[in-house]
């Protein structure tokens, strides 16, 4: 897969503004190379290194494996970090060795907006994800946004099934951008991708409750879905997840129009959120 030809196939060199800058420099082609993990060695590789997503992702995988973070720019954290912008260059290719399976927490920098959001989330997106490839990541996980899922009438219980409805504004369209540039890499056979559609994170300074239109979801149920996602489903004793795998995540089981029979069934994920606290 050309980084050109893809960036001009999905709209992506037009739309991220800042993926026309740089030259078309050939990929090397992905030959034989064995993927990390079988016998547990690699890391794993989580971004958006500062986000208190990343935080609460990094200390539950840490508790059975090696991790590092990543991010644009130099961050306080008690794990091994390495700076990155994730661009087209050898830096991301380094940041990538050694590394069994990524989290792609695909939280920008702050203040980033408008199409520097479509940009984070395509181009570096695929610059992450060219990198796993060449260096046989066993499996990388995007975290998405139900923010994509929105535009169907209320009434309606929607499931992984249901197609997205992004809006034209820059972060919902951001979040479907960013799965599509996923999607082409798993049905190319490059990677195995999960990608985690996340509801409302909470967060301290959050100041509307949650609503059945767009469902809580706290820091520790992510954390715990990503831990069963990389286990491969089920505590890594079920039948496993394939190729390609679109699973929705939130802590409101019993309220919300966004069922979680799938996250259950492939992942045995149940949210704890009744427990109290983030």
């Amino acid at each position: 897969m050309k980084r050109r030809s893809f960036l001009y196939k999905t709209g992506i060199l037009v739309a991220g503004g800042a993926a026309a800058a740089g030259s078309a420099t050939k990929d090397a082609e992905r030959e034989n190379v064995p993927r990390h993990g079988a016998d547990g060695a690699g890391e794993v590789l989580i971004t958006s290194a500062g986000s208190d997503l990343c935080a609460a992702i990094a200390e539950r995988l840490s508790e059975s494996s090696p991790v590092r973070v990543t991010a644009p720019a130099k961050t306080r954290t008690r794990f091994p970090f390495v700076k990155s912008d994730l661009g087209h260059e050898a830096s991301t290719d380094e940041l990538l060795k050694g590394v069994r399976e990524v989290v792609h927490v695909a939280l920008p920098p702050p203040g980033t907006c408008g199409t520097g959001l479509i940009d984070f989330r395509t181009r570096c997106t695929y610059n992450m994800l060219r990198a796993a490839a060449r260096h046989g990541v066993r499996k990388v996980l995007y975290l998405s946004s139900l923010g994509i899922m929105l535009g169907y009438d209320q009434r309606f219980m929607i499931t992984e099934d249901y197609r997205p409805r992004p809006t034209p504004d820059a972060e919902t369209l951001s979040h479907y951008l960013g799965e599509f540039t996923c999607r082409e890499f798993a049905r190319s056979g490059e990677l195995d991708l999960v990608v985690l559609r996340l509801g409302r994170l909470d967060h301290p300074e959050a100041d509307s409750p949650p609503t059945d239109e767009f469902p809580l979801t706290r820091l520790r149920d992510v954390a715990a879905a990503v831990a069963l996602a990389l286990a491969g489903g089920k505590g890594g004793d079920g039948p496993g997840l394939g190729p390609w795998n679109v699973v929705h995540i939130h802590s409101e089981a019993q309220s919300s129009r966004f069922p979680l029979s799938k996250a259950a069934r492939l992942l045995q994920y149940s949210p704890k959120s009744t427990e109290g606290g983030p």
